[in-house]
């Protein structure tokens, strides 16, 4: 992808893409959006010259509450359609944790292990927030001229205001409105408390208390 030797062809011939080969190939820059390659970030950036990379955390029972309503939709769960152990080494990813992992119970709780792993590796790398920029989900939906006037800056790219219009674009999987507090509904107590235990466990609580 970086060296313009790959196309993913989902950009250019998903139903509702707006891409087309000409704008790829004759754009003053490409972005890139990754959702599950965070572990693979100071391998990038090592190997490839890059503006800065934003890497932006989201609250994980807002992130894990979304989740489980987006396999719902298609009659499904991550538990069984994506964790089996027949289908997917979850616990051989992470050596260190994998007896932890195995011992988990339940697709919220293997949601917010990944979360906590996949993130927490990252937030405590010497190179965090220096190769890369962390920042909120939350705070870029709360204070966005704020959050992208500092990321722009960081990047070293030209800020307008009228960049903002584009926040109130829906992306390709939008479900419904977003809203930062609406996993409160959605999650029972049961789930939260569940989630709460790993996140404690692996140390990753602090983040969102």
């Amino acid at each position: 992808l970086f060296r313009g030797y790959y196309l993913e062809h989902r950009a250019i011939f998903h139903p509702n893409s707006q891409n087309d080969l000409q704008k790829i190939a004759f754009g003053s820059r490409l972005l890139f959006k990754f959702c599950r390659i965070n572990l693979l970030l100071p391998w990038l950036t090592k190997n490839f010259s890059l503006r800065p990379p934003v890497f932006v955390l989201r609250n994980p029972y807002a992130q894990i509450s979304s989740q489980i309503a987006f396999a719902n939709k298609f009659g499904g769960d991550w538990l069984s359609d994506v964790y089996d152990a027949n289908k997917y080494s979850f616990h051989k990813a992470y050596p260190n944790y994998s007896n932890y992992i195995i011992s988990l119970r339940g697709q919220e709780q293997i949601l917010a292990c990944q979360w906590a792993l996949s993130n927490k590796l990252l937030l405590e790398h010497k190179l965090s927030n220096k190769d890369w920029i962390n920042v909120s989900y939350e705070n870029l939906l709360s204070d966005p001229f704020i959050q992208f006037k500092f990321l722009f800056e960081k990047i070293g790219l030209d800020f307008y205001p009228r960049y903002l219009e584009d926040i109130k674009v829906k992306s390709r999987t939008t479900i419904t409105e977003v809203d930062k507090l609406k996993w409160k509904a959605k999650l029972s107590p049961k789930q939260i408390d569940s989630i709460t235990e790993v996140l404690v466990k692996l140390g990753m609580y602090k983040y969102y208390e």
